[in-house]
C-alpha cells in the first residue's frame, strides 16, 4: 500500500505532462541530473481552489536567500560534502528577467523561458525506507508557503510525503546547515498544462 502512495503521484505526472521524457535541448544550465521534464510559468500556476487535486508534502530547506548566486555556491558545497546529486530540472538564473527559468528553447513551447516549481517527492523509489536527503535543487519559497518577497529562494533538498522521513533527511541535512528546516505544505499535484 505504501508503495502505491507514492506511484499514484507519478501516474497524474505523467499523464499531464504532454513532453517526451527525453529533453534534447543543449543548454547552459548547471543540472547534474534531470529527472524531471515538465514545465510551468507561476502566472500559469493554479489556485489552491482545486483542493481535490493537493497532498500534503514535507519539503526540507537547507537555506534561503534572495541571492541566487549565495545559496548555487551552497548548493554545489552541500552536494560536495553530502554526496548528494543536484537536480535543477534543466532550469538556469536569467540575469535580465531576474528569475529561475528553463531554456526559451525548452521543448514545451508553452513554459519555456519561465520558472516551473518542483512539486512532487522523487521519483527514485530505491530509498523509500530510508530517511535521506533526495536532491538539491533551487526553488522559490513562495511556492511552498506564503512568502513576503515572490523572489525569496530555497534550497530544496528533497520533498516527502512522510514527515517522519523528512525528519530524518533534515537532520542529515543539519550537520552542514545548520539552519535548515521542513515545511509542511498542501501541494497541487494536478495537471498545470
Amino acid at each position: 500500500m505504501n508503495k502505491l502512495l507514492y506511484i499514484i503521484p507519478i501516474i497524474l505526472f505523467l499523464s499531464c505532462n504532454k513532453n517526451s521524457q527525453d529533453n534534447k535541448n543543449s543548454n547552459t544550465s548547471d543540472t547534474l541530473s534531470h529527472s524531471d521534464t515538465q514545465s510551468n510559468s507561476m502566472e500559469n500556476y493554479p489556485s489552491n481552489d482545486a483542493q481535490d487535486e493537493t497532498q500534503i508534502l514535507y519539503v526540507v530547506i537547507a537555506d534561503t536567500s534572495l541571492d541566487y548566486y549565495y545559496l548555487h555556491d551552497k548548493m554545489f558545497e552541500l552536494s560536495k560534502k553530502l554526496n548528494m546529486p543536484i537536480d535543477t530540472m534543466g532550469r538556469y538564473y536569467n540575469t535580465s528577467k531576474n528569475m529561475i527559468v528553463l531554456p526559451d528553447n525548452d521543448e514545451d513551447e508553452v513554459y519555456a523561458g519561465n520558472y516551473f516549481p518542483r512539486r512532487f517527492p522523487a521519483m527514485d523509489t530505491s530509498n523509500l525506507s530510508k530517511s535521506v536527503p533526495e536532491y538539491l535543487s533551487l526553488e522559490y519559497l513562495n511556492v511552498y508557503k506564503n512568502s513576503p518577497n515572490e523572489k525569496m529562494i530555497s534550497l530544496v533538498s528533497g520533498i516527502y510525503e512522510d514527515s517522519l522521513r523528512a525528519d530524518g533527511a533534515l537532520g542529515i541535512i543539519k550537520s552542514e546547515a545548520p539552519l535548515a528546516f521542513v515545511i509542511k505544505t498542501n501541494m497541487y499535484i494536478g495537471c498545470i498544462h
